[in-house]
């Protein structure tokens, strides 16, 4: 049985006798190479769980391999052996995947749980260098798999969004209007090369976001060049685990004092499901064509070479 959607928000099968869950998990934040992909996330799960963790996050793209043309159907067995894997260490598991649906190859984010897919978000808002490799999801935000986010027992809301999106401030607050306590925004490769240094900028904008919308954010990168951009930020942007560099670290995140920093600053009714729920066919058209736009001032600050 497939988790069902309720109010924007996918629920998981684990009965819930509160909404909120525990209030400080673990999470964990993988950097790593794209050379045997499942032998090394297998390794990495096995890891996570001898330190408590409750949800471990890979890059964007990470399987079946970031730098491969290859792509993987959530219907092949290796999707079979990840939700397996959520039982036999009772962990939560998000991963990056190039994703092949019937004709079309996505960019997609897909957290696993209790043995199921728990959410599916496939990448809407492209990099120019993307284009030609990938489709865009349609923007069709009450769809399930645009702009997700999962109600997972033990952790809180999770909201999901892929590399380039993260910078615009739009996706973010339409996941806040969701209900999203953490958005999960892992990216493709590092942000430091010849003659470009994006890693401070792009801090910088993941903070902004994670202020405005008073949300945890969670980034990791796979080890492609340097400026990695593993972070897990708080909802007063502080950067509580900056991993610049390969590798796999775990940090708690404090949902209580989430919960609390909202009320304080008055907006504790956005984390009510009774109370605020935007319908999404309410929310003006001009809302969702300003998430289509590339940036042109990005751009401009950061040319990128064809």
């Amino acid at each position: 049985m497939r988790p069902v959607i309720e109010r924007g928000i996918t629920l998981t099968r684990r009965e819930e006798s509160h909404a909120t869950g525990k209030s400080r998990p673990i999470i964990s934040i993988v950097q790593p190479r794209p050379a045997n992909q499942l032998p090394q996330l297998f390794d990495c799960v096995k890891k996570a769980h001898s330190e408590g963790v409750d949800l471990i996050l890979f890059p964007e793209g990470y399987l079946p391999s970031y730098e491969d043309n290859e792509t993987l159907s959530l219907e092949d067995k290796t999707i079979g052996s990840l939700k397996h894997l959520t039982i036999e260490y009772d962990i939560v598991i998000a991963t990056g995947i190039k994703e092949k649906l019937k004709h079309r190859r996505f960019l997609s984010l897909v957290v696993f749980g209790e043995g199921d897919i728990v959410a599916v978000h496939r990448k809407v808002i492209l990099a120019h260098f993307e284009k030609g490799f990938f489709s865009a999801k349609r923007l069709r935000v009450d769809a399930e798999d645009v702009f997700p986010v999962a109600r997972i027992h033990g952790i809180g809301n999770v909201g999901c969004l892929l590399c380039y999106e993260n910078l615009f401030p739009e996706t973010h607050r339409l996941l806040r209007y969701k209900g999203a306590e953490i958005i999960l925004g892992p990216s493709g490769f590092g942000m430091k090369g010849e003659g470009f240094d994006y890693r401070e900028s792009w801090l910088c904008e993941l903070r902004s976001r994670s202020i405005e919308n008073k949300t945890y954010i969670l980034s990791a990168t796979n080890a492609i060049g340097s400026g990695l951009m593993g972070a897990v930020i708080d909802p007063t942007g502080r950067v509580i685990l900056d991993l610049d560099r390969e590798g796999q670290t775990s940090c708690p995140i404090d949902m209580e004092f989430l919960r609390k920093w909202r009320k304080n600053v008055g907006t504790e009714k956005e984390t009510d499901e009774l109370t605020l729920r935007v319908n999404i066919n309410e929310i003006p058209s001009l809302f969702y064509k300003m998430l289509f736009s590339e940036s042109q001032s990005f751009r401009r600050r950061f040319p990128i070479d064809e």
